[in-house]
C-alpha cells in the first residue's frame, strides 16, 4: 500500500527509479503490507456465472501480464480487446514490460492499435525550461485480427471486433472486417448477408456525412486556392501544437 492509493501493487515500487522523476517520490512511499489471495480469471469467471469476455480494461500496476496470463482461455475465445496498461521501464520491482506483454498478446491474435505515452521529467530539471521528458508508461489499445476468425466460424465475435472497433473510431478497421465477413463464404444466411450490406452501406454514408468539412476544403482547392488552404492549415497546426506541447512540458508529467 503506497501513500498515493492509486500506486499500490501486488509488487514493491521501484522508488529508486521513481526517485529521479519530479514529485513522484512520496506517492510511492510504502505506508503498509497485506497479504492476498488471488485466483485467475480463467479459474474465477466461470464460477462467477461469466462465460464471455468482449473488451478487458487492464490498469493494476505492473501485473498486467500476470492477470492476462491467467486469462489464455478468455483471450483464446472471446476476447476482441484489450486495453492495458504498459511500463517501458520498471516502475515496480520485477514487472513485465512493454516488451514482455505485447508478443504475449500477439500469440493469442492481437493487434496493437493505439498507444498514448505518459512522459516524465526529472527531479533536478528547472521548473520553467521544457524538455520532452522520459515515456514511462501508457495505455495501448490491442484488437483482434479478424482473421483469427477465419476457421473458427464465430461471426458473432467479429460483429463485437466490428461494434468495438467503431466505438474506439477505428473506422477503416470497422469496415475492413464487414467487408471481410460479407466475403465469408456459405458463412452467412441470404438474409444476414442483407443486412450486414445494409448495415456497411449505412455506416459508409455516416462516415462520410461526418466528413463534409473536407469536401469545402476540396473546393476551396478546386478555385485555385491549394496553396492558401494548405498555408493556413500548417500555420495553424504548428500554432496549435505549439502552444500546447510548450504548455505540457511546463507539467512534471503530461500524456501524447
Amino acid at each position: 500500500m503506497t501513500r498515493n492509493a492509486g500506486c499500490s501493487s501486488l509488487l514493491p515500487p521501484n522508488q529508486t527509479l521513481y526517485g529521479q522523476f519530479k514529485n513522484c517520490s512520496a506517492d510511492l512511499e510504502v505506508i503498509a503490507k497485506r497479504d492476498l489471495d488471488t485466483v485467475s480469471l480463467d479459474a474465477f469467471l466461470p464460477k462467477s456465472g461469466i462465460g464471455t469476455i468482449d473488451f478487458l480494461h487492464l490498469d493494476t500496476q505492473g501485473t498486467e501480464l500476470d492477470i492476462l496470463q491467467g486469462a489464455r482461455g478468455f483471450l483464446s475465445n472471446s476476447i476482441v480487446c484489450v486495453k492495458c496498461e504498459m511500463e517501458f521501464v520498471p516502475l515496480y520491482e520485477g514487472q513485465a514490460l512493454f516488451g514482455d506483454v505485447d508478443p504475449f498478446l500477439r500469440q493469442h491474435g492481437f493487434v496493437l492499435f493505439d498507444l498514448s505515452r505518459s512522459r516524465y521529467r526529472r527531479a533536478n530539471f528547472p521548473n520553467d525550461a521544457l524538455t520532452r521528458g522520459q515515456l514511462l508508461w501508457g495505455d495501448a489499445t490491442y484488437l483482434k485480427d479478424y482473421r483469427y476468425f477465419a476457421d473458427a466460424g464465430n461471426n458473432l465475435a467479429l460483429f463485437k471486433l466490428c461494434l468495438l472497433a467503431a466505438h474506439l473510431q477505428f473506422h477503416d478497421y470497422a469496415l475492413e472486417v464487414l467487408e471481410f465477413l460479407l466475403n465469408k463464404p456459405d458463412a452467412l444466411t441470404r438474409e444476414g448477408h442483407a443486412a450486414i450490406r445494409q448495415a456497411h452501406d449505412q455506416y459508409t454514408a455516416d462516415l462520410r456525412r461526418g466528413t463534409l468539412w473536407i469536401a469545402s476544403l476540396r473546393r476551396l482547392e478546386s478555385l485555385g486556392l491549394t496553396s492558401v488552404v494548405k498555408e493556413v492549415g500548417r500555420i495553424a497546426t504548428q500554432f496549435g501544437d505549439r502552444l500546447r506541447k510548450d504548455r505540457s512540458m511546463t507539467e512534471y508529467n503530461w500524456v501524447d
